[in-house]
């Protein structure tokens, strides 16, 4: 922090001993309020950011693949924030608990960068730590001393343990929010010091902000405010001259809007990726319920609804996704001018109080710099709680201010801030707790919201990945009972179909098309259940209808190409499919079936790329796994084809063929480096019991073991048994090996 920061008299060991405790304070309740939240699950906006995008699968640090998870996938404007992602899967894979811990350690720096910001804003004050007042020079007296240090403490960890801090913290992708305010108070901080200090001393200080700006900027959009907020900075602190105050406020006043309004349109030219971002911000607002108009005035509303979240953050208030009505004019709803009427005059209050307490200015108007981005124009969602993650470090700067300045007895400061500090983090502990499980969390959101589809849409999904299909069932009918929702009915529809309540399907896609008949998805859909009836003809009208609809559907492009397989059509079948994977280069099932088609017309490294493909995509599938082994056996890459029977036992042990033919390549090799004996008698055996020796290619696989590991008599035995258990076209084959057997010679394949 610097020596310059310290208190007037106050030796550098004992203020080195002082930050350290704090620090350890600090430390120590973030872990302990976010010590329940390690193990939470994925939900959301976590599965399309994180689980299911495959550019994030880093196995090696190579540029290639880092510039791949930084740039390809979901939220491309978000490049550093998606290489974190990628860095954790790179060394525990999608294990959500080391997503958690670097998002806890991420807050933990936040709230000490906040500890460091607070000494530093109320130093540039005046009132606290050179002990003086603004124009004096007189020394603090001790119990002031004291205050000195536990303010700025108090003020990190009303940051660190706060309840509404929760969803940026707990809720994965929210890193997003917190990684970029890292960034962003780091770019402040060495502002602030490279304002003190001189010459050269200066210029790195300034560097580091660049760079840590471009840093905040490339992990979320909102880090643009920065040089405002800096603006702001120079705005309350340095007044040097009363005479000229109130035309510096105008100049301040002038070049801050001028500049908030050339760093808007910036923003909005690389946010938007257009040189035209009104056209860009008024044709986004088509997938909305609401305008651009009415998205500004309900924002007066959920800022004041922040600002009740922030004062009374009970568990009970918090939510993932909140409602709130939309404003279509100042009086629909009355409280729409109630609420403008009450941010005017907050802002008020601190611009004319900037003077005499600009540490707590300065705060409150952060806050409301800071929303700016995402409480205004920009066509997102109404509300989200994470949005509030890096204006709180201006709620901590104002209690920090108000504090520093009307309390100035330690006692009175400690019994008013431990207490609501003890309340916060124990809120904390309990809204942590909800977000253990998908459907606690879900099951929570929809009592808070008992009008809306989405989260009963959503503890349906939670309920169907834990193979709880009739409350899957049952949410996904209150969720069509609400609203149309389009994901319920496919959802429900996919889930009937899986059960083979085929008719049931087809009526609620039915009734969907009724209510939507020019959504491509729900023919293509359709389609899929008359095809699995034998319907080809209507399979055929409803996969062509849904195209004619939505002629980038991926899904009517693979369904159409399970028909023409279907009927023996194999360049429409692969023509189909590689259509399909051009609209959705996340298409497992695409690369699965196109690959597959492949290995049946033995194009068996053609295969080979689209099983790696849908490898990359779902690293636990045990088929795609399996057949890729297989092709690199018939291209007759024997050790790497062991290695992929391998990895399909460790993630799926009941998988008996991939047991069967990773004994046969250790049995019959024609490279003998990969032969063993041994090995392969227990994979067969594995095999055998998991067939439960009924399969006749197991017992002769366990046979050509025991020939290979010299046990002729055992071999000669299940030989024998695999012979009786053969159809009669492979018995003359395998009598030819029983022979060898007999003769005590090995099968080795040729090569």
């Amino acid at each position: 922090i610097g020596l310059d920061s310290l208190p007037a008299g106050t030796r550098p060991v004992t203020a080195r001993r002082r930050i350290t405790i704090a620090l350890l304070i600090l430390w120590a309740a973030t872990l302990t309020v976010y010590a329940n939240s390690l193990q939470g699950p994925f939900v959301f906006d976590d599965l399309h950011n994180i689980e299911h995008n495959p550019y994030l699968r880093l196995t090696t640090l190579g540029a290639s693949n880092l510039h791949q998870a930084m740039w390809h996938g979901p939220s491309q404007n978000r490049p550093v924030a998606k290489l974190s992602f990628a860095i954790n899967y790179y060394f525990h894979g999608l294990s959500v608990g080391g997503f958690h811990l670097v998002n806890v350690i991420i807050h933990g720096m936040n709230s000490a960068l906040v500890f460091w910001l607070t000494i530093l804003l109320l130093d540039r004050s005046k009132t606290s730590l050179h002990g003086t007042v603004t124009g004096t020079t007189e020394s603090a007296n001790p119990h002031q001393r004291t205050i000195l240090w536990t303010v700025p403490l108090a003020a990190a960890m009303l940051f660190a343990v706060h309840p509404l801090q929760t969803q940026a913290v707990t809720y994965t992708v929210q890193r997003m929010a917190s990684l970029a305010t890292l960034f962003y108070l780091m770019a402040f901080i060495s502002y602030i010091h490279g304002r003190r200090a001189k010459y050269r001393r200066r210029l790195i200080w300034w560097t580091g902000t660049a760079l840590c700006w471009l840093l905040a900027l490339g992990t979320k959009e909102n880090s643009v405010m920065l040089p405002i907020t800096i603006g702001l900075y120079e705005y309350c602190f340095y007044h040097h001259s009363h005479r000229y105050f109130m035309g510096r406020r105008v100049q301040f006043a002038i070049c801050g809007s001028v500049g908030s309004l050339l760093v808007g349109m910036l923003f909005l030219c690389i946010y938007l990726q257009t040189a035209s971002p009104i056209d860009a911000l008024i044709q986004g607002y088509g997938f909305r319920d609401f305008d651009m108009w009415q998205r500004v005035l309900t924002q007066f509303r959920v800022v004041t609804f922040y600002t009740t979240l922030v004062l009374f953050p009970a568990p009970e208030r918090l939510n993932l996704t909140h409602w709130i009505q939309t404003s279509s004019d100042w009086l629909s709803p009355p409280s729409t001018t109630l609420a403008a009427t009450v941010l005017a005059c907050i802002m008020a209050a601190a611009i004319y109080h900037v003077r005499r307490f600009p540490t707590m200015a300065f705060g409150i108007l952060f806050v409301f710099v800071n929303l700016i981005v995402e409480s205004s124009v920009i066509n997102l969602e109404m509300v989200f709680e994470h949005r509030m993650y890096l204006p709180m470090v201006g709620v901590a700067v104002a209690v920090a201010g108000l504090a520093h300045s009307l309390v100035n007895q330690p006692r009175t400061f400690t019994y008013i801030a431990v207490p609501l500090l003890l309340v916060c983090g124990l809120w904390t502990l309990e809204r942590n707790r909800i977000w253990q499980d998908a459907i606690t969390l879900w099951t929570d959101v929809i009592n808070k919201n008992a009008h809306d589809a989405r989260p009963m849409y959503n503890r349906g999904h939670a309920h169907q990945k834990a193979n709880n299909l009739n409350r899957a069932e049952q949410d996904y009918l209150e969720a069509i009972h609400r609203e149309f929702y389009l994901e319920a009915y496919t959802n429900l529809a996919n889930l009937y179909a899986v059960q083979e309540r085929h008719d049931e399907s087809i009526r609620l896609l039915n009734q969907a098309i009724a209510a939507h008949p020019q959504t491509g998805i729900l023919y293509s859909n359709r389609g899929s259940i008359h095809l699995k009836q034998g319907n080809q003809q209507a399979a055929a009208r409803d996969f062509e209808t849904a195209l004619a609809w939505d002629p980038d559907c991926a899904t009517a492009y693979y369904n159409r190409g399970r028909l023409a397989a279907e009927k023996g059509k194999t360049d429409e079948v692969l023509a189909d499919y590689t259509v399909a994977i051009e609209k959705d280069p996340f298409f497992f099932e695409a690369y699965v079936n196109r690959a597959n088609t492949h290995f049946r017309q033995n194009r068996f490294s053609e295969a080979l790329l689209d099983y790696d493909q849908a490898i990359t995509l779902k690293p636990q599938h045990p088929s795609a796994t399996y057949f890729r082994a297989l092709c690199l056996l018939r291209l007759r890459h024997y050790r790497q084809a062991l290695t992929g029977f391998t990895r399909t036992i460790n993630i799926y042990p009941n998988y008996v063929d991939a047991h069967d033919h990773l004994a046969w390549v250790m049995a019959t090799s024609p490279d003998s480096s990969v032969r063993n004996g041994e090995k392969a008698i227990h994979a067969a055996k594995t095999a055998c019991r998991l067939s439960q020796g009924t399969n006749f290619r197991h017992r002769a696989t366990l046979a050509a073991a025991f020939a290979e590991n010299g046990q002729f008599d055992d071999a000669v035995r299940e030989q024998k048994a695999s012979i009786q258990l053969a159809p009669n076209d492979k018995k003359s084959l395998l009598r030819r090996r029983l022979q060898m057997y007999r003769n005590e010679e090995p099968y080795h394949e040729s090569p």
